[in-house]
């Protein structure tokens, strides 16, 4: 037992038995997680991990298909526009107003001046003038392994005759969505394809699909 004299004037006493038995629980709290809470620990987020990643791969991918969608909505409205204004100019065989594409014989954009056959410059130029989009398209082969000469980028073009699609004309160009295979929304394999817009140089029709080759 310990006494002591306090400021003022009283006289207190302690027990030393209580003190150390304090000082000694205290000691203990400050030693952190034992073995058994860690490993509780690491179950409960390998289980979050397990649950939350495919929900943060879903949200990705409904992110990624959200994007495709508006650039299709895009083209729908820049073809429209594009033809409203061919009409509205007397329909010229030649650029015209704003645009860099040769009107097709229905007046939708058709690329250069060869009406009736895509190219891959074509591509390119229908792409800017309805997207407004001046990043480059790179190309994207239209074969399986198109990923070993590919060049990284958000959007690929292609304007070869694709049977898998149901082509039998080369009139098509294909906007792949590359971005989501770099990102890893999809794999490009056959359950999981890239999506694609397909687009008619000859009338318009545009469509969107998925592209036919693995990476």
């Amino acid at each position: 037992m310990y006494q002591y004299v306090t400021d003022s004037g009283e006289s207190c006493t302690l027990n030393r038995k209580k003190i150390f038995t304090s000082m000694y629980l205290s000691s203990q709290k400050q030693k952190g997680f034992t073995l058994i809470e860690l490993v509780v620990v690491i179950i409960i987020l390998g289980i979050l991990a397990v649950v939350a990643l495919p929900k943060f791969i879903n949200l990705n991918k409904e992110a990624d298909s959200a994007l495709v969608k508006q650039h299709l909505s895009a083209i729908f409205a820049g073809k429209t526009l594009f033809h409203s204004k061919w009409n509205i100019d007397q329909q010229p065989s030649t650029a015209f107003s704003i645009y860099q594409s040769t009107p097709s014989e229905l007046g939708f954009p058709a690329g250069g001046d060869i009406l009736d056959e895509a190219f891959e410059s074509d591509c390119s130029l229908i792409w800017h003038d309805m997207i407004e989009n001046k990043e480059p398209l790179n190309f994207i082969s239209g074969s399986n392994g198109w990923q070993s000469s590919h060049v990284k980028s958000e959007w690929s073009r292609n304007a070869g005759v694709l049977p898998q699609l149901g082509e039998t004309q080369d009139n098509y160009c294909h906007f792949v969505y590359t971005g989501g295979f770099y990102n890893g929304s999809f794999s490009g394999q056959l359950d999981d394809r890239l999506p694609t817009i397909q687009y008619n140089i000859v009338n318009g029709e545009t469509k969107l699909l998925s592209w036919p080759y693995s990476p």
